[in-house]
Protein backbone atom coordinates (compact mmCIF):
# COMPACT_ATOMS: atom_id res chain seq x y z
CA UNK A 1 0.00 0.00 0.00
CA UNK A 2 1.26 3.33 -0.51
CA UNK A 3 -0.21 6.35 0.59
CA UNK A 4 1.03 9.72 -0.36
CA UNK A 5 0.56 13.12 1.68
CA UNK A 6 0.72 16.63 0.42
CA UNK A 7 2.73 18.85 3.48
CA UNK A 8 3.42 16.91 7.09
CA UNK A 9 1.14 14.90 9.57
CA UNK A 10 1.60 13.55 12.42
CA UNK A 11 0.26 9.93 12.67
CA UNK A 12 -1.31 7.34 10.90
CA UNK A 13 -3.68 4.59 11.78
CA UNK A 14 -5.29 2.45 9.60
CA UNK A 15 -7.17 -0.94 9.70
CA UNK A 16 -8.22 -2.89 6.03
CA UNK A 17 -9.32 -6.47 5.09
CA UNK A 18 -7.32 -9.16 3.58
CA UNK A 19 -8.69 -11.15 0.88
CA UNK A 20 -10.44 -13.36 -0.24
CA UNK A 21 -10.87 -14.03 4.18
CA UNK A 22 -13.74 -12.11 4.92
CA UNK A 23 -11.88 -12.21 8.81
CA UNK A 24 -8.60 -11.61 8.29
CA UNK A 25 -7.46 -8.02 8.49
CA UNK A 26 -4.34 -5.64 9.42
CA UNK A 27 -3.54 -2.75 11.22
CA UNK A 28 -1.73 0.29 12.32
CA UNK A 29 -1.92 2.44 15.13
CA UNK A 30 -0.57 5.55 15.80
CA UNK A 31 2.58 5.42 13.36
CA UNK A 32 4.87 8.21 13.43
CA UNK A 33 4.69 9.76 9.75
CA UNK A 34 7.98 11.13 7.80
CA UNK A 35 9.54 13.97 7.81
CA UNK A 36 9.97 16.06 5.34
CA UNK A 37 10.12 14.37 1.79
CA UNK A 38 11.02 10.95 3.45
CA UNK A 39 9.34 7.05 3.06
CA UNK A 40 8.80 5.19 5.29
CA UNK A 41 8.03 1.28 5.27
CA UNK A 42 5.81 -0.78 8.13
CA UNK A 43 5.45 -4.08 8.74
CA UNK A 44 2.50 -5.30 10.30
CA UNK A 45 1.54 -9.03 11.13
CA UNK A 46 -2.32 -10.35 9.79
CA UNK A 47 -5.27 -11.09 12.54
CA UNK A 48 -7.93 -13.47 12.21
CA UNK A 49 -10.86 -11.96 14.09
CA UNK A 50 -12.04 -15.67 14.10
CA UNK A 51 -15.81 -15.43 12.32
CA UNK A 52 -15.19 -17.85 9.67
CA UNK A 53 -15.30 -21.68 10.44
Amino acid sequence: MEIETQGAFDHLSLAAMLVPTNDGFFSLTDVAGPKGDKTIVLYSPAYDAGTEP
